[in-house]
């Protein structure tokens, strides 16, 4: 049978035009109904589907992603609208069930494409497990070979941010206040190696300012730092706080177009934005199972 149009749809369906409606935009429908619309449109031709553009996207997001992910994720829905798609965020956590709550009941919306976003230090290997080999999921900073994926190789990134830094100094303080970023850290370390560099890191608790500026002041003093490289808005802040410092302050997570006025550094990471819009825009289109592990470019500048 050849089904027109949302009136004929929502006729055999037994309901109205606007449970239609919602059920491909992705609102709120009873279970019962999804799935007879679902058995429907299995069984039968629907030929507007066929002239349906627009994609409904879900920016699924865990509550602990960074300020910095953050940033990205507003910059990419602002240009997913753009482009007739529907963007839909959620924000989650690491609890199983609840995650698996929000995933089915999204893969049950019509044409939703389902974008997962991770930090550096989630791991989500265990919540992702029965939905791997998904056509319809993309996992944006990780790798996993069982999904699509776009990540950023940050051990690279650190190694060629060293690399620059030493063709104009030697002294080179790596600074964290609490962040444990361990594939930053082997990118540091990696390059201080190679390159014959002292390796100088300092990993402060954040508990006790006074403290914390008198380790970081005693440690740039004694062994001659003339750049600090921040891994974190905090440890940045702290190093501006001290006035009678003189050094240069290396944000090794900022790309100029997401920095505020605040955040100024020496040298930033440009991230290239219209890549990753052109690799999303590939995944929302595609009709098969891929698991194709991308390293999103970046480009050192400063």
């Amino acid at each position: 049978m050849k089904i027109k149009n949302y009136k004929e749809l929502a006729k055999i369906a037994g309901c109205g035009v606007g449970t239609i409606s919602r059920y491909f935009s992705g609102g709120s429908i009873s279970d019962d109904m999804r799935e007879r619309i679902n058995a429907i449109l299995q069984q039968n031709d629907f030929l507007f589907k066929k002239n349906q553009v627009q994609t409904n996207v879900t920016l699924l997001i865990f509550d602990k992603t960074s300020k910095w992910t953050c940033q990205i994720i507003q910059f990419l829905a602002n240009k997913l609208a753009n482009e007739n798609i529907m963007i839909n965020i959620v924000l989650i956590n690491e609890d199983e069930n609840l995650f698996d709550l929000k995933l089915q009941a999204l893969q049950q919306q019509w044409n939703m494409k389902i974008i997962i976003f991770t930090s550096y230090y989630e791991e989500v290997s265990k919540l992702l497990k029965k939905y791997e080999n998904n056509i319809n999921v993309l996992l944006f900073g990780q790798q996993n070979n069982k999904f699509q994926a776009l990540y950023f190789n940050f051990e690279k990134i650190m190694y060629q941010l060293v690399t620059k830094i030493a063709s104009q100094t030697k002294a080179i303080l790596y600074l964290s206040l609490g962040t444990e970023w361990k594939t930053l850290y082997r990118g540091y370390f990696k390059a201080s190696n190679d390159l014959n560099l002292l390796t100088n890191y300092l990993v402060l608790t954040g508990d006790d300012y006074e403290t914390d500026v008198t380790l970081l002041t005693n440690t740039i003093i004694d062994k001659h730092i003339e750049t600090v490289i921040c891994v974190d808005e905090e440890s940045y802040f702290l190093v501006k706080s001290i006035k009678k410092l003189d050094c240069k302050i290396i944000n090794v997570i900022f790309e100029p177009n997401l920095v505020t006025n605040y955040l100024i550094s020496n040298q930033a990471i440009k991230i290239n934005f219209n890549w990753i819009i052109e690799q999303i825009m590939i995944f929302l289109n595609s009709r098969t199972i891929s698991d194709e592990q991308q390293e999103i470019p970046v480009e050192i500048i400063g």
